[in-house]
Order: C-alpha cells, then structure tokens, then sequence
C-alpha cells in the first residue's frame, strides 16, 4: 500500500541541502504540460548474412525493405554498425540518432544473460557446455556491456549479477559445473512407458470392453499417465514463468539485450508420448472411457497458448534468444525402448522441444542450434552478430497499432536477414514501468536524474505491518522545467514497485507531480534538491523496492533498488 503526499513549494532544510516539495499538479498545468511531444521510433536491428552465415558488410538503406503487418513502410533513419562503431548513419538531420538519441542506445553492446535450465539436463553433458562457455569467457565480455549468469530449477536463482569482472562471471559458471541437478520425474516417466509397452494390447488379444479387467487395466495407465503429465506441466508453466521475469528484468533496460538460453527446451505438450503410447495402446477401447481423441485429452491448445505469449513477450521486450541444446547429437542419448513406436513417440517429443528452441530463436532475431555440440560456434556466431548489424527506424503515425508484425527484406535477395518480428511502441509510463522492474529484478541503477532515497524506520502499525516512509529526491539541476507565467514547471511520475521475500511482485505504484519554482527562485535553487514524500505499508521481514522517476518534459527515466528490512532488531 502506497500514500504520496506532496506540498505546494514548502522550502523545507534537510541537513545542508535545500528541499523542494513536489506540487500536485493542477488541471490546467498539466494540459500545458501535454503539449509536449514524446518522439517515438521503432529501431529494427538486422544482423545480415550470406548464405553461407558471413556478415554482409557495406549494405545502404536502399538494400533493405521493410514491412509492417506486410505494408512496406518508409525506413527513415538508418545506421551500420560494425565492431569498430557506427559506421554511417542518416536520419533526420543526417545524425546517428537524430531521434531522442536512439542509435547511441542501439549502437551499444548488448546485456547478456547467460540462463542455464538445469532441470532436464544430464550433468556430464551439460558440463561439457559449460566448461565450453568459461573458455569463451573473455571474448565474450569484450562483446557485451555486462553479463549476468541464471539458472532455472525448482527456482529461478541469479548466480552472478550483471558484472564484467571475468573472475566473479567464471566463478558463477565453475558452481554449475558441479551442480547436482534433482531428477524432475524422467525415471518415472521412462519405467512407465517401459510397462505400457509390455502390457497387453487388447486388440491384438483379441479382447474387447467387455472383457473381464480391460477398461480397469487401461483407466489405470491413463491415471498414470495423467499423473505424470501435471508433473511435467507444473514444470513447464515454472519453466515459463522463469523465461517470463528474465524478459521482464531485461524490458526496461536501454540498449540491446540478449539471453543465451542452454537446456533442452520446453516441451510444448506435457506428457505427449506418453498419451500417444496409451492411445496406440488402448485406442479399440478407449470410447468405453468416454475419450473421442487423444488431442482433446491432453488440452494440446492450451500448452501452444502458452508458449506463444512467452515468444510474444520476448519480442514486446527486445529480448533476442540464442539458444542451444547442450545433450549435442540427440541420437547418441536416446532411451532405448522395447517398441519401434515407443522409440518414434519419445523422439517426437524431443523434436517438439527442439523446435521449440528454434523458434524461440528465430522470432526474436536469435540463433538456435539442436543436435549439435558446438556450442562454441554458435557462441562464436552470436558474438559476431553483437558487434556486426544495421538498425532500421520508422516513426509509427497515429494509424499504426501498438504493435505489429515486421518483416525486413534484402532487395537483391541474396543473403539472409536476422530480427525480432513484431515491433512495440511505449509510452512515456509504460517504459518507466518496465524500468522500474528491471532496477528491482537485475540490480542495475539507470540514474541520469540522480535521484536518491532516503528511510525513515520502520513504524510498526496496529494490524502488525510496517509504515514505511521514504523521501525520493531529485536535484533541480536535473530537471527540466519550461516558463509558464511567474513560474518555472516541470511534471515527474514517479513508480514505486514491490518484491516479497517469496519473489512475487507488487502491482506499481504510480503519481504524477509537478514542480513549481518561482521564477526569482530558479537561478538560486539549481543547486537545491526537489523532494517528494511517500509511504509504504509493508510485511514484517525483507522487501525489495524500486522506485523509478521520469521528467516527462525531457523524457529521461531514472530508477534506483533498495531494501526494506522491517521488523528487525537491527
């Protein structure tokens, strides 16, 4: 629970330093205020390539077409980038990032999470991948901004922050090396499969429904099998809430961002072969059950659902995949089963996830690699394509959606193109929502404002929670404020974000505030600090916030991580 009070221009000392309230702002302030223009561009990064996977170099804005939801759609600021910089770039104005510094943003190497799904992986394999990766190490900071190393199991664990100190980073990789990873259920999974193959198939037994056991024998193995399908669907849903917050921590963050994702896949139907085993099995019989088809028994619509919106969130997030199967040659470790169908249902399986990560790859701008150990190469490839792209921009007019398809082409059609395929706009509060979040999930601080905060203790309240209270401060000097009559004003919102110790989060927090300053005030207060007060109601024990702050006059976002300990002794 938030409460944000603000005061009309009460000079207030705090130590040294002079403090401004923020105003709440009035009607007709405001509706001044909103004149001001938000510059919105969608930058589309292609990596481009021959056939043979080189980088194309050299390419003009001419070469490239672009398309929205299949229109072709003007490209009006282009920019090269290659691994010593911008290379060319014309826009409006003829400068790289002539809107609201766009390609100096775009130009930057990318953040990198490196996320190991540990839970399906056998550990000597994905030892081999790991140990693969700490070699490349080096280089790979030399292509990135800051690496951050995750790895999904019961939980999501962030092993490293973002860093680029080379030993923290190879320290947090040599922990999974030696993890032992808990078995998620495929012994289990495996032996029932095994006897599903050796029991008795009434068909060719030449018995029917009626048979004295049969329907009793079949219901179950469907109990069974259903068993194991929750299993492996709890796991799948984890698995994608996990993929989902490591899209939300990177959303808000300036610049390019990419997740080297290395584990099996997730397979988009729990428990497929299993049901197709006991349909292949049981099929003669199975209307004695009241099942018309195995397809609605497993609710295959449902699954699909759901990874569709995680590929829908990593292209609404920039979020490129690059992705990589660390069991290598997948024949070389398949379970040897009785049956040719078995062995044919379980490799579905397997393919059905490893399309999956190629999807995942291919619709974020990405690479995926499936039946391969070189996991090096694809490092290798994902490092070229970091430092080596072109960024595309068009101005979305008001007759575009939120959001669309894109499609970038080469003129000549000799070479292969690499990029996210659907484009978002953001406003103003939705970016600094998706800031705020990043701030709180990542630790990382985007401050340009400057903004700090300071706690009062804890205060605790009647029905057992903690009132917090919490002076976000901002220098004038950061601000931008416009002359409107005897007044300088300015307008701010501010976004207040929760996590609980059990890793949920809180619905934000929002306010909008305007700061007044008198004009004869302006020139002695620009060393001063404009304050804004809130409280927060919070549970006894640890709480992650992050507060977050946008000049909606200059449109520059600010967010900052703290922790609230209530309730503690010390």
């Amino acid at each position: 629970m938030l409460e944000a009070r603000g005061r009309r221009l009460i000079a207030a000392a705090l130590g040294v330093v002079p403090v401004l309230w923020l105003a709440p702002p009035a009607r007709a302030q405001l509706e001044a205020l909103r004149e001001t223009i938000e510059v919105r561009v969608v930058n589309v990064d292609v990596v481009a390539t021959d056939r043979a996977g080189h980088w194309l170099s050299g390419l003009e804005r001419e070469d490239f077409r672009l398309l929205v939801d299949g229109s072709e759609v003007a490209i009006e600021y282009f920019s090269a980038f290659q691994s010593t910089g911008v290379i060319g770039a014309s826009g409006a104005g003829e400068a790289a990032g002539a809107p609201g510094g766009q390609a100096s943003e775009t130009g930057s190497l990318p953040l990198l999470i490196v996320n190991y799904d540990a839970r399906f992986s056998r550990p000597g394999i994905a030892r081999r991948a790991l140990v693969t990766l700490r070699e490349q190490l080096g280089e790979l900071l030399e292509s990135t901004r800051a690496i951050m190393v995750a790895r999904q199991g019961m939980s999501l664990v962030i092993e490293q922050p973002f860093t680029r100190d080379l030993d923290l980073l190879d320290a947090a990789l040599e922990r999974l090396v030696e993890l032992k990873v808990p078995s998620l259920g495929s012994a289990d999974r495996d032996l029932l499969i095994s006897r599903l193959e050796r029991a008795v198939d009434p068909e060719l037994a030449g018995l029917s429904e009626e048979d004295e056991g049969v329907l009793d024998t079949a219901l179950d193995f469907l109990r069974q099998v259903r068993t194991q399908a929750e299993v492996e669907r709890h796991a799948q849903r984890t698995a994608i809430a996990q993929l989902e917050s490591l899209i939300a921590s990177l959303a808000g963050l300036p610049g390019r961002k990419a997740i080297l994702y290395l584990g099996p896949g997730i397979q988009p139907q729990p428990a497929e072969s299993l049901y197709r085993i006991w349909w292949s099995k049981y099929r003669s019989i199975s209307s004695g059950l009241g099942i018309v088809s195995i397809e609605s028994e497993m609710g295959l619509d449902i699954a699909v659902a759901r990874l569709t919106r995680l590929l829908g969130k990593a292209n609404e997030a920039q979020v490129a995949f690059y992705a990589h199967d660390p069991r290598g040659v997948r024949s070389q470790n398949t379970v040897e089963f009785e049956s040719i169908a078995a062995s044919e249902f379980t490799e579905s399986d397997t393919k059905s996830a490893q399309e999956w990560i190629l999807s995942l790859a291919r619709s974020t701008g990405g690479v995926g690699r499936v039946n391969s150990a070189d996991l090096a190469g694809l490092v290798t490839e994902m490092m070229e394509g970091f430092r080596n792209y072109y960024s595309l921009g068009f101005s979305p007019g008001e007759a575009f959606p939120e959001s669309g398809k894109v499609r970038v082409e080469l003129v000549n059609n000799e070479g292969r193109v690499r990029h996210f395929d659907r484009y978002v706009t953001r406003t103003g509060r939705r970016g600094l929502e998706e800031l705020t979040v990043a701030a709180l999930l990542t630790e990382m601080e985007i401050n340009p404002l400057e903004i700090q905060v300071e706690m009062d203790e804890p205060e605790r309240q009647p029905d057992g929670t903690y009132l917090v209270s919490l002076l976000v401060k901002i220098p004038i000097a950061s601000l931008t404020l416009v002359p409107q009559g005897a007044r300088h004003v300015g307008r701010l919102s501010v976004v207040v974000q929760a996590q609980g110790a059990g890793g949920d989060l809180s619905k934000p927090a929002i306010g909008v505030v305007a700061v007044e300053l008198e004009n004869e005030q302006l020139l002695t207060s620009l060393n001063g600090m404009a304050g804004y007060r809130l409280k927060m109601r919070v549970s006894k024990g640890e709480q992650r916030i992050a507060i977050g702050v946008r000049d909606e006059i200059a449109q520059r976002d600010s967010a900052l991580r703290m922790i609230i300990k209530a309730g503690h002794d010390s």
